[in-house]
């Protein structure tokens, strides 16, 4: 038999699912978004520079074609097991977070978390898809080459931290 406190929360549940479809639809809309924008480019990429690798400002910026066998830098070249595993991890946060997050129906946390989600479906397509190595071409030679979805990665991680640090710190917060 279900108790009265149970129902309840049931209802309760119920009451805020037009809130919870918010979130989920602001963090996998956002996920879209980057994920179409990330194929797009590496499409592009794979394209435009197959024969070479192209200045685009003087001194500063290339485009050249790497194919990455690992993750960020070319680190674990054999851990593709590894990473769609974490990557699917992500998946499942992107589904959860939105669901247990207090606050707004938009918020920055919610549109990091959709950015830092699509850059990591990105690269899982990328690893699914295009013979397991993930496809980098920003080149800024001071720094390991990358790619969209990577920069989404990175993004989405700081904004989360700024909306997570930024509600840890605030008087209501601190009250539970």
């Amino acid at each position: 038999m279900v108790e009265r406190s149970e129902a309840r929360g049931v209802v309760a549940w119920f009451r805020r699912l037009p809130e919870l479809a918010a979130r989920l639809c602001v963090v996998w809309g956002t996920a879209l978004v980057w994920t179409a924008l990330d194929q797009l480019v590496k499409q592009w990429a794979l394209t435009a520079l197959w024969s070479g690798e192209r200045e685009v400002i003087s001194g500063f910026l290339w485009f050249n074609l790497v194919r990455n066998p690992g993750a960020a830098f070319g680190l674990f070249p054999g851990g593709k097991g590894f990473f769609v595993a974490i990557s699917v991890l992500l998946i499942g946060v992107g589904v959860w977070a939105p669901l247990v997050m207090g606050g707004k129906r938009f918020s920055l946390g919610l549109v990091g978390l959709g950015v830092l989600v699509g850059g990591g479906v990105g690269n899982l397509m990328d690893r699914l898809f295009r013979g397991g190595q993930v496809v980098d071409f920003i080149d800024f030679r001071f720094w390991p080459i990358f790619n969209f979805a990577d920069m989404g990665i990175v993004i989405g991680t700081g904004l989360v931290f700024v909306y997570l640090v930024r509600n840890l710190f605030r008087p209501e917060a601190k009250a539970k």
